[in-house]
C-alpha cells in the first residue's frame, strides 16, 4: 500500500507573499552589480517613489523601498525617513532600530517618536537612551513618570504631583487625580480609570496596557477599561491583545459599532476577509 502523501494548501496570500520576496530578491541582487555612483541615482529615484507612497498612506510599500534604498545608499538622511514611515506604518522596532543609528541627527520629534517606539515595544535600553538622548528638561521628566507608572505604578501618584513644569500631557493627569479628589469617590479602581483615560489621551498605550491589564486581573468586567486596553493594543500592533480585549467586551456588550469596526480592521489586516466582513457589516447596523 503507497503511503498517503499530504499536499500542503497555499493560501493566496502566501502565493502573493513568496512572490513579493522572490522580487525584492531580484531587486537587491540587480542593485549589487551597479557602480557606487548609480547607486545613489537609483535610491533617488526609488525615494521619489516612496515618498509618494507615503503621502497616499501605503506606509508598507513606501517601508519595503526605503529599506532597497539604504542598501543602495545608507545615508542619514534615508535612514531617518524610513524610520519616520516605520512609525506611521507601526512597525516600531525597525523605527527605533534606524533611529538610533542616526542619534546624533535627530531632530525634537524624530527624538519622540524613538521614545515612544522603544516604549511601545518594551524595549530595555529605554533608560540608558532617555539618559543620553538632548531632550529639554520638561519632556525628558514627562517620559521619567510615565516609566515610573508604567513599572511602578505605587509610585505613580507621587511622580505625578512631584512633577514641576506646565506641561500638556502630566497636567492631564494632574487633572484625572483632581477629578477624582473633587467626586470624592473612593473606589481606587476608578482613579486608575481616570488616569489611564489620561494615558490614552496622550498617547501612553503601553503604559495604558500595563496598568489597564493589572485593573482587569481585579476587575475582569470592567467595560471601559476592556475598551481603552483593546483600543490601545491595536495602536501599537498587539493584535492578539487587542482581540482578546476586544472580544471580552463584546460579551459584556454585544452592540458597539467602534469595537466591531476595530475587530474588523484586526482581522482585515490578517486577510480574514470573513470575519472582517461580519464586524464592519456589524459596525454599519449598529
Amino acid at each position: 500500500m503507497e503511503p498517503e502523501i499530504t499536499i500542503p494548501i497555499v493560501s493566496e496570500t502566501q502565493k502573493i507573499q513568496k512572490k513579493k520576496e522572490l522580487r525584492i530578491q531580484r531587486e537587491r541582487a540587480s542593485d549589487a552589480l551597479l557602480s557606487s555612483e548609480t547607486k545613489k541615482e537609483r535610491a533617488l529615484l526609488l525615494s521619489k517613489k516612496a515618498d509618494y507612497l507615503r503621502i497616499n498612506n501605503e506606509f508598507n510599500d513606501a517601508l519595503d523601498i526605503y529599506e532597497r534604498i539604504i542598501l543602495l545608499d545608507p545615508q542619514d538622511a534615508y535612514k531617518k525617513k524610513a524610520a519616520a514611515i516605520a512609525f506611521e506604518a507601526r512597525n516600531f522596532i525597525k523605527s527605533a532600530g534606524w533611529y538610533r543609528e542616526t542619534l546624533a541627527t535627530l531632530s525634537m520629534r524624530e527624538k519622540e517618536e524613538l521614545l515612544m517606539s522603544m516604549r511601545y515595544t518594551g524595549d530595555k535600553e529605554f533608560l540608558t537612551i532617555l539618559s543620553t538622548i538632548d531632550l529639554p528638561s520638561y519632556i525628558k521628566k514627562a517620559y521619567e513618570v510615565s516609566w515610573k507608572c508604567e513599572t511602578s505604578f505605587i509610585e505613580c501618584e507621587t511622580k505625578i504631583k512631584e512633577y514641576s513644569f506646565d506641561y500638556k500631557p502630566i497636567n492631564a493627569l494632574k487633572k484625572a487625580l483632581d477629578d477624582f479628589k473633587n467626586l470624592k469617590n473612593t473606589d481606587i479602581a476608578y482613579k486608575e480609570a481616570l488616569l489611564l483615560g489620561a494615558f490614552y489621551q496622550n498617547k501612553d498605550y503601553s503604559t495604558v496596557i500595563r496598568l489597564g491589564s493589572n485593573l482587569l486581573s481585579r476587575k475582569p468586567d470592567y467595560k471601559p477599561i476592556l475598551k481603552i486596553v483593546g483600543f490601545s493594543a491595536y495602536l501599537i500592533n498587539q493584535h492578539e491583545r487587542a482581540e482578546s480585549a476586544l472580544k471580552k467586551y463584546k460579551s459584556l456588550d454585544a452592540k458597539d459599532p467602534e469595537v466591531d469596526f476595530l475587530l474588523g480592521l484586526i482581522y482585515f489586516e490578517r486577510q480574514d476577509y470573513k470575519l472582517s466582513n461580519l464586524y464592519f457589516n456589524n459596525a454599519v447596523l449598529g
